[in-house]
């Protein structure tokens, strides 16, 4: 009889050292959930350069000058880029408007005023002291940057101003300026 407790004592010792531990219930996975926000960028700026990425961006200051233009010359004259940069969701839209140049109440000289491949009259009227009776506005092409197939967009349109004459021989003389205002908005 003791050969036989040493027997199965000795199987009960192995078997409890070669068998493995199972839980009731093995866990099959653990998980934890994280979150942000990226909040919506719609910025503008006139830059003396084109603006294509975040780099451009950063490195074109915007123009805070006036800007002088020859009003001698009939040939197109380059003046600045306007340039947009966001990331919205939303419809962004964009308006332009302008005035002649003028001194003061004085005395108006009219230009056309195109920024990329949209084109306005602004003051069209022969140089005189009437001023204008309508404001016209051009309305940007912001397609490019109303597609949301990806994160920031660009949109740079390059602005530049054309005068149908010599204005150095009929203008009055003074000091002449206008005001180019770009209006952006964004619509769900």
């Amino acid at each position: 009889m003791k050969k036989m407790i040493t027997i199965l004592m000795v199987l009960l010792v192995t078997t409890m050292a070669f068998a493995a531990y199972t839980p009731a219930s093995a866990p099959t996975a653990s998980t934890v959930d994280i979150t942000t926000s990226n909040n919506g960028v719609l910025a503008h700026k006139i830059t003396e350069g084109a603006v294509s990425n975040n780099s451009t961006w950063n490195s074109e200051a915007a123009i805070t000058e006036a800007i002088p233009v020859s009003i001698g010359s009939t040939a197109e004259q380059s003046v600045a880029y306007y340039s947009v940069r966001t990331n919205t969701k939303k419809t962004v839209a964009v308006t332009v408007t302008a005035d002649a140049l003028h001194t003061g109440t004085d005395y108006y000289i009219p230009y056309t005023l195109t920024v990329g491949a949209e084109t306005g009259n602004f003051g069209a009227y022969v140089a005189s002291s009437t001023a204008p009776t309508t404001t016209p506005s051009i309305t940007l092409d912001t397609g490019s940057i109303n597609t949301f197939t990806h994160g920031m967009r660009f949109l740079s349109q390059e602005i530049k101003v054309q005068f149908s004459e010599d204005y150095t021989q009929s203008a009055l003389e003074g000091d002449y300026t206008s005001t180019i205002t770009f209006a952006i908005t964004a619509t769900n």
